[in-house]
């Protein structure tokens, strides 16, 4: 996977939404403690950014240097190159909180769920969120990102893409599960901004490196064409996630 985010890392920063201020305030109202917040998988930063300001310090992991020249910068923030599982297995109950923005689908999980379980405070939160596909509430268009996604697409996702397809309902985190609320994130740019979006799908990536074409490309006319009859503005994501967090009394396991 390090490859395919590489090629297009500035694309995906500029054209990935960024979550609402209001999720980042859940988190922090919901661990221990705010002095110390791990941001796993960080990519180009879309999540940071809304947790300065709420943790003393920020480590934020990836694997891919490319992604992470692109993340925003600030004194609280530290950026740490390798994988999350090999990483987070250093801290020993020092972590108030764990984020996994659209991340959590790409790590080996029973390694990574060890890693947090050592790694949170007595009261540390683990949240973990993604988005679906695309819909834009409009029949016609979502007919054809449908299609986009279930046939021209078919042979181009890997096995992990199964658990946000499915809104992380598959996935079970260690410790205490505790309720993720409902949040959205907003895609800029109108219809270019839509189809600026999905070419930074890895199973866009894939599709383009093997058939040597844009599938996006045989779409985009109609789609546009139908936004603009629709009179359609924006496109919002609605975010699923699973948060856990772990028991006071360590005594008492999770």
């Amino acid at each position: 996977m390090t490859g395919e985010f590489s090629k297009g890392s500035a694309e995906y920063h500029r054209w990935r939404p960024t979550y609402p201020a209001e999720l980042f305030a859940w988190i922090q109202a919901n661990c221990s403690g705010n002095e110390l917040v791990w941001d796993i998988g960080t990519g180009t930063g879309q999540a940071v950014n809304g947790m300065v300001g709420r943790f003393d310090k920020i480590k934020a992991c990836d694997i891919n240097l490319n992604q992470i020249e692109f993340a925003p910068s600030h004194k609280s923030i530290k950026y740490i190159i390798g994988k999350a599982e090999e990483q987070l297995i250093q801290e020993d109950g020092t972590v108030d909180a764990i984020t996994c923005a659209c991340s959590l689908h790409w790590l080996d999980l029973p390694k990574f769920f060890r890693a947090v379980t050592q790694a949170l405070k007595p009261g540390g939160l683990i949240v973990a969120w993604t988005y679906e596909w695309p819909w834009t509430d409009h029949p016609p268009i979502d007919a054809l990102l449908e299609k986009l996604k279930l046939a021209t697409l078919k042979n181009y996702w890997l096995p992990q893409s199964d658990l946000y397809l499915n809104r992380y309902r598959d996935i079970f985190l260690p410790c205490n599960p505790i309720k993720f609320p409902k949040y959205f994130a907003d895609l800029p740019g109108g219809v270019d901004g839509l189809f600026s979006f999905l070419k930074t799908w890895s199973p866009v990536i894939r599709y383009q490196a093997s058939e040597e074409r844009d599938p996006l490309e045989e779409i985009y006319a109609e789609v546009a064409q139908m936004w603009l009859e629709a009179g359609l503005s924006r496109v919002r994501l609605p975010l699923y996630g699973v948060a856990s967090r772990k028991a006071i009394d360590t005594e008492s396991g999770y």
